[in-house]
């Protein structure tokens, strides 16, 4: 999707402290951005997934399944700062 080379030469200029163009700027932050918008899509995905699933057996299982996929979203969300990138 996005070349390598691309990517090195924005790399180098932000290591460099040159001055990025405003074009350059959105094309890095797009590339980073990718990955994190797919997670939160397959995140709800599996939400729906879940709820689908467990749904034919009632509405108490139903309301179980969106308390811990709520609780699961706001704590996982909390608590991103605190990860830390290796």
């Amino acid at each position: 999707m996005f070349s390598s080379k691309k990517s090195e030469a924005l790399l180098a200029n932000i290591r460099e402290n040159r001055t990025l163009t405003r074009g350059e700027k959105l094309n890095l932050i797009v590339e980073l951005s990718i990955p994190s918008i797919l997670a939160q899509i397959t995140t709800v995905l599996m939400f729906f997934i879940d709820a689908s699933m467990v749904g034919h057996l009632g509405t108490e299982a139903s309301a179980s399944i969106g308390l811990v996929e709520s609780t699961t979203w706001l704590l996982g969300g909390a608590s991103r700062p605190f990860y830390r990138s290796q």
